[in-house]
């Protein structure tokens, strides 16, 4: 769809284009205030679409870095390796000729941007409020500016000659000097424009508002200046000219004036707007309402590239009695049309829409390959307000599944059967029909096609909201509370997954290669309702070198079904490479390499019960995967064969997965499970019972794996029963600790134990309701209660936020909860979900451990860093167990499931 990718590439262009190449030129300079003795804004020419005065161009040089639309000509005019590098040599001949020194020392210059054809170009514009005189120096700049290149020099009707520089190859430069300046440029015809802008009084200083702003502006007005409408003609070159909002570059009449700051990293320009009192004007309009402090962002995914936000305070405004209809931004013929077919269809007034709006939309493009493909989100009165709306409602049209999608989670989707129901709603402010649409809360999200507005959905169900990202929160501390007009772009997340070759034909290839873009974290451009009819502009550009957004996505490997065992980590014995197995829902077990390459598959008869371990049976450092279903002992090879002798027949169905161990690191197997006849069973690798196993039957049955825990140098093997009776016996099944306090263990948390760091070795037991009995080798035991949890909590002991001691961690009710050892609350992240397994440790990448943990009812997967913060990229896709992975010339990756795929995730911090 045309219209809408111009608008995600001109807007963002005038963004990224422009004030990027700002940024990165304030970054290093110091603000140093001059006032010039004649205004050198004369020689300005009024198309300019940027004016951006450097008080300092020492300084200026020392920082430059030349980037975005300027970079043509800033390498010509400003940089030190270009055969011209006028301003160096400037800078070089007035340091060394004492008579004109006094001249640069107290010079500034203007850089004004101005479109020439179909391109856009600078003019330098060099002033002096020294004593020398320009035209003084004119014989000493001819003789040691440009030694070794020709000079051609042409007189103009006015008595005003201009200066051709030419070297044998490369493009010229034009200059001229004027009583007050040196104007620099390599368009000959911006030159002949800017002289006769001062001659014919059509400058800057003439054109809508500029003169009035920089007396009103005070400290702002020696900084930058944009006009908006001479900016948006001269980009809109990158696109077609439609527009899927009703905005036009003659609608962005009027200046706006910045105050610039740098610090760290960070770009802020605050200003003013001039006075707008053309009824057709964007900023006339939405200027005047009061800002909105909106709840919309709790509705755009945490990881959105591009949305413009647009708040209302009254839609009266849009209403066909309001002088102010449409704000006047939209083909007023078509917007008739919708607004009568919107009557004729449903007999309903178009202006009663407005009532149903809170009068806030944002469009969104979340990368992009979305640009054709926008979602929009939109305020209702009340939640659901419009598809339960007695006349209305008749329109709204629920869809089945299958016409959307055929993911496993399916919101409710609508197919809106009103032509031109939004560009009615919004009074002309959206040009485009949004065709489906799904209600959440307070707000209508609504898309072109079923299948945007899915993917759309469940992005905000995988990830959190933005209201949440690192870019709100520097935003909001930012920036004024409330909204008119918002504009936020990511460029770090835009240029995720972009490939150059699908838009090479586009203005988005402007950006695929580059890596200094990727820097810059966010960029925002906010409008605000100010005194009388001015209006507050804000401008926040936040740029880290180094930062980048990476598609977090490595590969993904489709199963047959759903997956149900794994995955787990394997190694292949002939490269020592890591490789992956898992079985799907239909018992079909694969093994895959660490591409996601599928190795072999082979049909199981029946579901896994137990993890899937790898074994050497042969003591040849040749391995095996080892398993059992409910009747079966599985031990396959790594081609997929079942090794002789297998699969064997369980003595009794087992009511748990097996557990393997090793105790002596020998390679003699122990293989131990639980039975539906109460009995604890222990085999050998050669499919015989271990000698010597005494253990006879549990008082109750035991539906989870034994566990092995080795502390002091002794094993100890750990038995829960369904009742959460707990027994830790010997290698021999006997019992090894007779606990002096009765202890209920919650059947669904492992047993941990712990010693070293001044403490006396101990197992750390989570009862029913989440209370921890501390149990001693000697069969004492202590209890901490935290506090109270539901009989479905999870439980880790682990040493996570302090090197030096164990923390309890919980999982209960959506809330991950860890508290130091004394039981004393550490931080609690709530994620609206539900965990089927403890949170696990890990060390994945920088030697700092996380949490990771999945929340199957969202299917979403964690990793929260020591201060209780979700660490990039997360939250992912995923609803099964997860291991980390650094494979050899690979990037440290996150390998899990999500419904019948496998994924692997680039975890780069």
């Amino acid at each position: 769809m045309q219209k809408t990718s111009t608008l995600a590439i001109v807007l963002t262009s005038v963004v990224l284009l422009i004030i990027v190449s700002v940024y990165l030129v304030l970054k290093n300079f110091q603000q140093k205030a001059m006032v010039a003795t004649t205004d050198p804004y004369s020689w300005v020419p009024e198309d300019a679409g940027l004016v951006f005065h450097i008080k300092n161009p020492v300084l200026f040089l020392e920082s430059m870095t030349k980037t975005g639309p300027m970079a043509d000509d800033l390498e010509i005019l400003l940089s030190p390796n270009h055969e011209f590098d006028l301003l160096h040599k400037l800078d070089s001949l007035f340091t060394h000729h004492e008579d004109i020194n006094q001249y640069w020392s107290a010079s500034s210059i203007i850089l004004s941007m101005h479109p020439a054809g179909t391109n856009k170009h600078l003019l330098a514009n060099i002033i002096s409020t020294g004593e020398a005189h320009p035209a003084e120096m004119a014989a000493s700049l001819k003789e040691h500016l440009f030694p070794g290149l020709s000079s051609e020099t042409e007189m103009l009707p006015n008595g005003q000659s201009i200066h051709r520089i030419s070297a044998e190859e490369g493009t010229p430069v034009y200059y001229s000097l004027t009583p007050v300046s040196m104007l620099l440029t390599k368009e000959r015809q911006l030159l002949i424009q800017a002289i006769l802008s001062e001659q014919n009084q059509s400058s800057v200083l003439t054109a809508n508002g500029f003169s009035s702003l920089k007396e009103t502006a005070g400290r702002f007005a020696d900084n930058l200046f944009v006009n908006t409408a001479s900016l948006c003609s001269m980009l809109q070159e990158f696109s077609p000219k439609s527009w899927p909002l009703a905005i036009h570059c003659n609608n962005l009449a009027g200046w706006q004036s910045w105050d610039v700051s740098y610090n760290t990293g960070e770009l802020i320009l605050n200003g003013l707007a001039h006075p707008l009192t053309e009824h057709n004007s964007v900023l006339h309009t939405l200027g005047r309402q009061k800002p909105r402090d909106s709840e919309i962002f709790n509705h755009l995914p945490y990881h959105t590239g591009l949305f413009f936000y647009f708040g209302m305070g009254n839609t009266e405004v849009l209403s066909g009695d309001s002088t102010d209809l449409s704000l006047q931004f939209a083909d007023k013929e078509k917007l008739a049309m919708h607004r009568q077919r919107f009557f004729d269809i449903t007999t309903l007034s178009p202006d009663s829409l407005f009532k149903q709006w809170q009068g806030e939309l944002a469009l969104v493009f979340s990368q992009p390959q979305a640009s054709d493909n926008p979602v929009l989100i939109a305020g209702a009165a009340k939640g659901k307000q419009w598809r339960n709306h007695p006349e209305l409602g008749i329109f709204f049209r629920e869809i089945s599944q299958g016409e959307t999608s055929s993911g496993p989670w399916q919101p409710d989707i609508f197919q809106i059967n009103i032509p031109g129901f939004f560009p009615v709603l919004t009074g002309g402010l959206i040009t485009e029909d949004m065709n489906f649409a799904a209600f959440t809360n307070d707000f209508v999200i609504a898309a072109n096609d079923p299948a945007t507005l899915n993917e759309y959905l469940e992005s905000l169900r995988f990830g959190q909201n933005f209201r949440m990202s690192e870019a709100h929160r520097h935003l909001k501390e930012i920036l004024p509370t409330g909204q008119n007009i918002l504009l936020h772009i990511s460029p770090a997340i835009l240029l995720n997954g972009l490939n150059p070759d699908a838009h090479k034909e586009s203005q988005w290839s402007n950006f695929s290669h580059s890596e200094e873009l990727g820097n810059f974290r966010h960029i925002s451009l906010q409008y605000l309702h100010g005194p009388g009819s001015m209006a507050f502009s804000n401008l926040v550009v936040k740029h880290q070198p180094g930062y980048s957004i990476s598609n977090p996505l490595l590969w993904e490997t489709p199963l047959k079904a759903k997956v149900h065992k794994g995955p787990f980590r394997m190694i292949n014995h002939n490269t020592q490479q890591p490789e992956i197995i898992v079985q799907d829902t239909l018992s079909n077990l694969y093994l895959l390499n660490i591409d996601g390459k599928i190795l072999w598959q082979k049909e199981i008869s029946g579901p896994a019960m137990s993890d899937i371990y790898q074994v050497d049976i042969y003591k040849n450092n040749r391995y095996q995967y080892l398993f059992n279903t409910r009747n079966y002992l599985h031990l396959i090879d790594r081609n997929g064969n079942y090794v002789r002798g297998f699969p064997m027949r369980l003595p009794a169905p087992a009511s748990a997965g097996i557990a393997v161990f090793d105790y002596d690191n020998n390679k003699n197997y122990r293989i131990i499970f639980p039975s539906e006849n109460r009995r604890i069973y222990n085999y050998t690798l050669a499919r015989r019972p271990v000698s010597g196993w005494r253990y006879d039957r549990s008082q109750n049955l035991v539906q989870k794996p034994v566990q092995h825990i080795r502390l002091e140098n002794k094993d100890f093997l750990i038995v829960t029963d369904t009742t959460g009776r707990l027994e830790i016996l010997h290698r021999q099944g006997t019992s090894r600790i007779q606990t002096r306090q009765q202890v209920k263990a919650n059947p669904g948390t492992s047993v941990f134990a712990a010693t070293g760091n001044g403490q006396q070795a101990h197992f750390m037991v989570a009862g029913k309701t989440g209370e921890l009995n501390k149990i001693f080798t000697d069969g004492s035991s202590v209890r901490i209660a935290p506090d109270t949890f539901s009989l479905q909590h999870h439980f880790t002991y682990a040493q996570f936020t302090h090197e030096q001691e164990y923390d309890l961690i919980y999982i209960d009710d959506g809330v991950l909860m860890v508290y130091n050892p004394l039981g004393k609350l550490i931080f609690s992240l709530p994620f609206a979900g539900e965990a089927k397994a403890a949170p696990r440790l890990f060390n994945p990448y920088d030697q700092k451990p996380y949490l990771g943990f999945t929340d199957v009812m969202n299917q979403r997967l964690f990793v929260v860093n020591r201060q209780g913060e979700i660490s990039p990229p997360f939250p992912v896709a995923g609803d099964t167990r997860f291991f980390f992975e650094s494979p050899p010339q690979k990037p440290t990756m996150v390998i899990t499931g999500w419904n019948d795929k496998i994924r692997a995730y680039n975890i780069k911090h």
